[in-house]
C-alpha cells in the first residue's frame, strides 16, 4: 500500500488501530481498496468520522433504481420539516436562534469579512461553553457578560488573565459546565496553538478554508495542531461559527431517519454518505439549505436542545408519532 507513506505526518500505528477499531464495530473491514485516488489523511479522517458517528461508511450511491429502493419516496418532506418547526415551537423551544446564528456568520463570510484571531478564539471558547448546554438559554442570555469576562477574547490578556478569576466570574452568571476547569486550564495551550496555525497559514481564516472541513477538525482534535478540550464535533461547530459551511450527520440524526423510527432509509439506520445523500434530496424538494436541515433535525433529537426524538424519545409531546415506527414496535 504505497499510499499510506505518503503523509509522513499520520501516525501509522494510530491508522491501523483505527482500522481494527472500525472492524471490530462494524463487524466489516473498512473499504480501503475502494480509496486508492485518496490521500491517508483523507482516509484517516472518513474512518474516524465512521467511528465516531457509529455510522458504517459506504460508497455514495449513483443509480437512481438504487436510490428509490434506499429513500422512503411516500414521504412529503416539506410537511414532515413543517411539523418539526412546529412541533418545537409548541413545546416553547427557539429552534431559529441557532440557525440564524449560524447563518449570520456565513452572510458576513460571503460578503468579504475578515474573521479576526479575537473572533476564532471566541468561537472556539463559545463551542466550548456550549458542550452539554446546547438549546440552554443562560449562555445565550449572559453572551455580554461573557465577552467582558473573557477580556473581548483578546489573546494576550487572557494569556495573562488569572484562570480562577475567570471561573469564579462564569460560575456568578451560571454559565460553567462539567468541563470547564479543563477548558480554561488548556486555554493558554489553545492561544499558543492557534498562534502557530496563524504563523504556519498566514491567518486563522485561511486554515479554515484551505481544506476540507472534516479534514481540519481531524487536525484540531488529534493531528498537528491538536487543541485541548476540541472533539471532532466541536471543531466543526467552530468552524460554522467563523462562516463555513458544512454538515456532519450526528448520532441523533441517524436516529430519526432509522427504521426504528421514521424509516426515512429502508432497512438502514443510514450511512453517512446516505444520510447526506438524504439531506440532498430534502434540500432539493423543500428549498431548505441542507445545513438548516441538518440542525433541526439535531434540535429536534438532541436532548440538551427540543430532545423529542432522543434517545428515550417524548413520544407524549411528538406530532410524528403517528408515522414512527418506535410506538408501533411497542416501544
Amino acid at each position: 500500500m504505497e499510499m499510506l507513506k505518503e503523509k509522513e505526518e499520520i501516525d501509522l500505528k494510530s491508522f491501523a488501530e483505527s482500522l481494527m477499531k472500525y472492524h471490530n464495530q462494524f463487524r466489516k473491514p473498512f473499504p480501503i481498496s475502494r480509496f486508492k485516488n485518496f490521500s491517508l489523511e483523507k482516509i484517516f479522517s472518513i474512518i474516524r468520522e465512521s467511528i465516531e458517528t457509529n455510522i458504517e461508511y459506504h460508497i455514495p450511491l449513483v443509480t437512481v433504481e438504487k436510490e428509490k429502493k434506499i429513500y422512503n419516496k411516500k414521504i412529503n418532506y416539506l410537511k414532515l420539516i413543517n411539523t418539526i418547526r412546529s412541533n418545537m415551537s409548541e413545546i416553547g423551544f427557539d429552534y431559529n436562534s441557532l440557525i440564524k446564528e449560524y447563518n449570520d456568520y456565513v452572510k458576513l463570510r460571503k460578503q468579504g469579512h475578515v474573521f479576526a484571531f479575537n473572533e476564532h478564539l471566541k468561537a472556539i471558547i463559545m463551542v466550548q461553553l456550549y458542550n452539554d448546554r446546547w438549546g440552554d438559554g443562560m449562555i445565550k442570555n449572559n453572551i455580554d457578560r461573557i465577552r467582558v469576562v473573557f477580556k473581548d477574547f483578546d489573546k494576550d490578556e487572557l494569556k495573562k488573565a488569572s484562570k480562577e478569576e475567570i471561573f469564579d466570574k462564569l460560575s456568578a452568571i451560571e454559565c460553567t459546565n462539567s468541563a470547564t476547569k479543563k477548558i480554561l486550564d488548556g486555554l493558554n495551550y489553545n492561544i499558543e496553538m492557534l498562534e502557530k496555525i496563524e504563523k504556519d497559514y498566514g491567518s486563522l481564516d485561511d486554515f479554515v478554508e484551505s481544506n476540507d472541513p472534516l479534514v481540519l477538525a481531524e487536525n484540531l482534535y488529534e493531528g498537528k495542531y491538536k487543541l485541548k478540550q476540541i472533539g471532532i464535533f466541536s471543531a466543526l461547530e467552530y468552524f460554522k461559527r467563523v462562516g463555513i459551511e458544512t454538515t456532519r450527520p450526528s448520532r441523533g440524526l441517524s436516529r430519526i431517519i432509522s427504521k426504528e423510527r421514521l424509516n426515512l432509509i429502508s432497512d438502514s439506520n443510514g450511512t453517512r454518505n446516505e444520510i447526506l445523500n438524504l439531506l440532498k434530496i430534502i434540500e432539493k424538494e423543500t428549498k431548505i439549505p441542507k445545513e438548516e436541515i441538518n440542525l433541526l433535525l439535531w434540535q429536534f433529537s438532541s436532548k440538551t436542545c427540543a430532545g423529542i426524538c432522543s434517545t428515550i424519545p417524548r413520544c407524549n409531546l411528538c406530532k410524528l408519532k403517528n408515522i414512527c415506527n418506535y410506538n408501533k414496535n411497542g416501544k
